[in-house]
């Protein structure tokens, strides 16, 4: 499966660049095209795959591979590494230290092939490239993301002591996002920044939650980014902050997200309604007003002194839930900063 014009030999003395790590049960070292069978049987197997991308066809797995063996000249200290089983010599799976896609960040990640799960090599490798990472490369954050369904990975990088720091849309998916600092003290502890009591409610096959893994991203941010007036080009960055720092509510049909809205509130004297919509094939059924009525009921949204939104068109639907529009808007100030 090499290339045209490439003899094994030479082709890996040319990329063989980043450096073999190890541990006391395994071995990380640099791929070379003798690995592609290896590497196919993990990139093809759609159990292994679930949570990552597609399962690869043969010739995407020989380009999955050409582009690791590029990218050993491109970024010297960083790339995928084979994960082998020093007692046995074998091929148990892939790890990797790679520049992030978003923040200029350092990611670590691994994949095992099922006869590898559940004996602590995922724990081990990701330990491992953290060493490296932190005491040769000198960064100071490592991160690494998986999607919340993937109970598995997110566990190992607690185990690891990274840090839950929120959600990302990422590699198109709905990601958790964990990291670690080259000078943290302590494994930390995962903590909402406030917390909120869960809630959800169903109604005629739509599901209404706050649980934030249920909830997906890429369309919110496509919606604010593109479809609305008054967020029209927001940055991605700027959504995930806000979504991981507000009491957020999602309507939900068959598992795709259909509306949403969000809350910033100190839970004890204001509140404000924000981002609120519901996608246009799915206008008309009442989930504006569900959501807004929901919303006032949530147990921890009780007793505050003051509700605050704006809207350009949908006065009529809020005047129902008892918002009216300011009796001195000249006691109000803002700063406003446009997206573009």
């Amino acid at each position: 499966m090499l290339p045209a014009g490439h003899s094994t030999l030479s082709y890996q003395l040319k990329t063989n660049i980043m450096r073999q790590l190890e541990t006391q049960r395994l071995l990380l070292r640099p791929f070379t095209w003798d690995d592609f069978e290896n590497l196919y049987q993990i990139n093809s197997d759609p159990e292994l795959m679930r949570y990552i991308r597609s399962p690869e066809t043969r010739e995407q797995t020989q380009e999955s591979l050409k582009k690791i063996l590029d990218d050993y000249q491109k970024f010297p200290d960083l790339g995928r590494l084979a994960i082998i089983e020093k007692s046995t010599d074998t091929f148990i799976g892939l790890c990797l230290l790679r520049q992030f896609e978003i923040d200029n960040e350092i990611e670590a990640g691994y994949v095992l092939n099922k006869q590898s799960w559940g004996k602590g090599y995922a724990s081990e490798a990701m330990r491992e490239l953290l060493r490296y990472g932190f005491e040769d490369m000198k960064f100071e954050c490592i991160v690494a993301v998986c999607m919340p369904t993937n109970e598995a990975s997110w566990r190992v990088m607690e185990k690891v002591g990274m840090r839950r720091v929120g959600y990302v849309y990422i590699y198109d998916n709905h990601d958790l996002k964990y990291e670690i600092r080259r000078n943290q003290s302590a494994i930390p502890y995962y903590a909402e920044p406030i917390h909120y009591r869960s809630f959800t409610k169903e109604k005629n096959g739509y599901l209404l939650t706050t649980d934030k893994s249920k909830q997906h991203l890429g369309i919110i941010f496509n919606y604010l980014h593109h479809e609305s007036y008054w967020a029209k080009g927001i940055p991605k960055n700027k959504v995930e902050q806000s979504f991981n720092n507000s009491l957020t509510f999602g309507i939900l049909k068959d598992g795709n997200q259909v509306a949403f809205a969000r809350v910033i509130s100190d839970l004890a004297t204001f509140a404000l309604l924000a981002d609120v919509f519901v996608l246009p094939e799915y206008r008309g059924l009442g989930l504006s007003k569900w959501m807004v009525e929901s919303i006032l009921q949530h147990p921890d949204l009780q007793g505050l002194r003051r509700w605050s939104l704006a809207t350009l068109d949908a006065h009529t639907l809020y005047a129902q839930y008892g918002f009216e529009a300011l009796p001195n808007p000249e006691r109000w100030m803002q700063i406003y900063t446009p997206y573009q």
